[in-house]
């Protein structure tokens, strides 16, 4: 089927607007659904799957598992069709761009914003994981982020359906292999643990702009996955939470019984990580919080999707940990030949064979690496396994008339050959005029070395990045990293360290100052002033609809007396000779419209007096004007404050300041709690406890209710900045936490 459809009716239900997105097996269109008039998203698959029979059957099956699915940040599938030998399915329309259009356009996300899209994208494949469907191909490029900045997850199903049928490597399905589990490019039993690590690869870039394996072909950065060591993003950005980074540790490990076992068990870490950043988790003996997923109960659910006769399943290959047996093997061996020396020792002479038995147990224990050849093998691949060995690698760069630019030429040191941790090889990488590798210059001054790269015909771009172990103008680190071919017209990625991120400032007390005064104050320490509420003196009787004001007291009426005043007669004057009197125009006079801007107004449009008038010597004071006693006012005093007085912030962190009591201009919503039919019956103790983000722990419920009794009412209080944690305990154990 051609690309030019615009315009075309899809069983006289869906027309055909603009195409949208190419991807591996489909033709993005948005569309509308004549019958409703909503706009859709029509995926149509490629001629090459639409006329493979197998696939088909096996697309619609797990497409209508996926219709099933009804999450607020996953797409949900609508409708699924065939007209003529056009296949489509139709899909909610999200209005935005793909998570990898938002990354290249960012170049990289704040790592607070990273936790959030996490969140977002946990909850989606939580649900999904309840009814027993795994995506196997989570990836930016499957993650819409929605013009109102909502995630949402597409592609459900629709990857087992593709994995499961013979497909080519093309242009447009590279992307998937970056973001691959281990297992799944061993091909091996695939559960919700390989979501997981997927996820992590994802956040893995989302954090530092890049992913951790990349190569010229699928095979190479498969093979990355299966051994290749994936740097914590915490040592490419320094500046990266430590809680931030295990999280992403644990969840990209290469063997699933040491991930999350599950999307819950990760959004429950994530929460703890969201509270404290800046806590290493990883230091600790690590227990999921929730029980690890029965793989046998999961792999039997994973089949029952398919018929029997559809496929026999392909055996699974367990994770081996091959440096963990060597390192068993090595130090049973050497406990067992230092057994057998002690022995020796007691009967001969001891200080004689001291010397040789240590000899001998250094030479066990030593860590020794095979080399293998290499030649013909990309350098970019070789390198970094190499490196990771503690193999100490120098490449030298040759022309060669056979090898393209990048590729081994010559090593060194024979293949079979045994070298230790911290030997040097040498290998000679084939490469065109001017190809260099690029050095290390991390803590060197950007300004030479950018001037010393554009020597060489390199391109260069300055980006600036907080760091608080390189100093100001010096590299912090390059893209391509070091030790990557380079050859002119290539642009290198200079990071240059700006400083430390921020100094760590103790929130001043400005409780009883004016707004004036408490600016001033945050602005002397490099704080910002946040939310300002309600305004110093303000009429604030609208927030208390429930206010009633107090009667107004009548006034006693006064009876004027009555004084007879003399009028003086007008002393004889000789009229002046008339003058011109210019024409009278009548001023517009601004009506003030509150108390202050009368107030203003009056002192501003005070007549200034003429010459030859004299000054009256007691002017008549104007009424000082009075609030009115039935309505509510805010206070021009600071009542409270957020942060609390002594909390330690970042400088240029915001303070919000409040001009009336806090907890009172607090709004709540109502919850439920529903009867937990999973507990025993009987008698239920029910506690609910509430902490918003920035007040304190109360209690909200704290009894014991029959079933009768249910469902609970419950008003949670709303935090003016972040959400309010609420934590319910049956039978004092805990049940749920939510975040309102």
């Amino acid at each position: 089927m051609n690309n030019s459809i615009e315009g075309f009716m899809l069983n006289k239900k869906y027309r055909l607007i603009e195409r949208i997105g190419l991807g591996g097996t489909a033709i993005v269109f948005k569309g509308e659904d004549v019958r409703t008039g909503e706009t859709v998203a029509i995926k149509i698959l490629k001629e090459e799957y639409a006329q493979d029979e197998e696939f088909i059957r096996r697309f619609r099956k797990e497409a209508e598992a996926a219709m099933k699915l009804n999450h607020p940040n996953i797409v949900s599938v609508k409708d699924i069709g065939q007209d003529g030998n056009v296949i489509y399915i139709v899909m909610e329309y999200v209005d935005g761009v793909t998570l990898k259009d938002y990354i290249d356009a960012m170049q990289y996300i704040s790592w607070q914003d990273t936790l959030v899209i996490a969140k977002q994208i946990l909850e989606a494949v939580d649900h999904a994981h309840e009814k027993q469907i795994i995506h196997r191909d989570i990836k930016p490029m499957n993650i819409m982020v929605s013009d109102s900045s909502d995630i949402k997850l597409t592609d459900f199903g629709i990857a087992r359906a593709v994995s499961n049928s013979t497909i080519q490597a093309n242009d447009n399905s590279a992307g998937s292999v970056h973001y691959l589990s281990p297992e799944q490019a061993r091909g091996g039993f695939v559960d919700e643990r390989s979501d997981i690590y997927s996820i992590g690869i994802t956040l893995y870039e989302l954090i530092t702009g890049v992913v951790p394996f990349d190569g010229d072909s699928h095979i190479s950065i498969a093979l990355k996955h299966l051994d290749g060591k994936i740097i914590p993003p915490k040592e490419v950005d320094p500046e990266i939470p430590k809680g931030v980074n295990d999280l992403i540790v644990m969840a990209t490990r290469k063997d699933p019984g040491k991930r999350f076992q599950s999307a819950r068990d990760m959004l429950s870490r994530l929460y703890k990580v969201i509270e404290n950043p800046h806590h290493s988790f990883l230091d600790e003996e690590y227990e999921p919080a929730y029980e690890p997923v029965d793989t046998a109960l999961m792999e039997n659910a994973v089949r029952e999707v398919d018929e029997v006769e559809e496929v026999a399943a392909e055996p699974e290959y367990p994770y081996v940990n091959t440096a963990e047996i060597v390192r068993s093997v090595t130090m049973k061996t050497i406990t067992y030949i230092i057994s057998i020396l002690a022995g020796i020792v007691v009967v001969i002479f001891i200080a004689g064979l001291t010397s040789r038995m240590n000899a001998n147990i250094n030479g066990l224990v030593s860590e020794k690496y095979v080399i293998e050849d290499y030649v013909g093998l990309r350098a970019d691949d070789v390198v970094p396994i190499l490196k990771e060995y503690g193999i100490n690698v120098v490449q030298n760069i040759v022309n060669d008339d056979i090898l393209p630019s990048g590729y081994i030429v010559s090593q060194n040191v024979e293949a079979g050959t045994s070298i230790k941790k911290g030997d040097k090889l040498q290998i000679e990488v084939s490469g065109g005029e001017g190809d260099f590798v690029l050095e290390d210059y991390k803590n060197e001054d950007y300004r030479l070395v950018e001037q010393a790269l554009e020597s060489k015909g390199v391109h260069t771009e300055i980006r600036e990045v907080t760091s608080n172990s390189v100093d100001a103008g010096k590299i912090v680190r390059t893209s391509p990293v070091a030790n990557t071919i380079v050859s002119p017209g290539d642009t290198v990625i200079l990071y240059k360290s700006i400083g430390i991120m921020s100094k760590k400032v103790t929130v001043p007390n400005l409780i009883g100052l004016t707004l004036e005064e408490a600016m001033e104050e945050l602005e002397r320490l490099n704080l910002k002033t946040g939310k300002v509420y309600p305004f110093p003196d303000s009429d604030i009787t609208d927030l208390f609809p429930d206010h009633t004001p107090a009667p107004t007291p009548t006034p006693t009426p006064t009876i004027p007396v009555e004084t007879e005043t003399p009028t003086p007669e007008p002393p004889e004057t000789e009229e002046p000779e008339s003058t011109p009197t210019p024409p009278e125009t009548e001023e517009e006079t601004p009506t003030p419209t509150s108390t202050y801007e009368e107030e203003f107004f009056n002192i501003f449009n005070t007549p200034e007096p003429t010459e030859g008038t004299p000054e009256p010597t007691e002017p008549t004071p104007e009424p000082t004007p009075t609030k009115d006693p039935s309505r509510i006012y805010a206070s021009d005093k600071v009542v409270y404050q957020y942060p609390a007085p002594g909390t330690t912030l970042n400088e240029h962190e915001f303070v919000d300041l409040y001009f009336y009591d806090f907890e009172s201009l607090r709004e709540y919503e109502e919850c439920i709690l529903l009867y937990p039919y999973g507990i025993a019956s009987g008698r239920v103790h029910v506690r609910i406890d509430s902490t918003p983000a920035d007040g304190l722990l109360s209690i909200l419920v704290d009894g014991h209710f029959d079933e009768s009794d249910f469902p609970i009412k419950y008003m949670v209080p709303k935090s003016f900045r972040g959400k309010t944690k609420v934590v319910i305990r049956l039978n004092r154990n805990p049940y749920m936490e939510q975040h309102v």
